[in-house]
């Protein structure tokens, strides 16, 4: 039996299957635009005795699974989902922050970020 993406022998190729890619996407405003969100959060972070902070820019965290072939099959279809709605493109910027072969559910879990206790 022929695995998937090797020649059959016959001269084709089979096609690879359907993998799921899981990409992390951070969307900011871009340099220049009034971000008032961050401007309050710089605000009150100051009033809490923060005085070491020196800008603060808010955003959004998207975490987008996708299935895919390959990781640049996957990261082309993001990249074109953050042109088209995840992003405004007049006045926010976004990076395509991690793209990992995986599933969902399990890259959801909130052990690598703060706020528990």
């Amino acid at each position: 039996m022929t695995e998937p993406g090797v020649g059959s022998g016959d001269g084709s190729v089979l096609a690879e299957p359907e993998r799921t890619w899981v990409a992390d996407v951070v969307v900011l405003p871009k340099p220049g635009v009034n971000d008032p969100q961050g401007e309050a959060i710089h605000g009150g972070l100051a009033s809490l005795g923060y005085a070491d902070v020196r800008r603060v820019r808010s955003g959004r965290f998207f975490r987008v699974a996708v299935a895919a072939p390959d990781v640049h099959s996957a990261r082309v279809s993001v990249v074109a989902m953050c042109d088209q709605l995840l992003a405004n493109p007049v006045i926010e910027a976004y990076r395509v922050a991690n793209i990992a072969e995986g599933d969902l559910e399990a890259a959801v879990g909130l052990d690598d970020v703060g706020g528990g206790s």
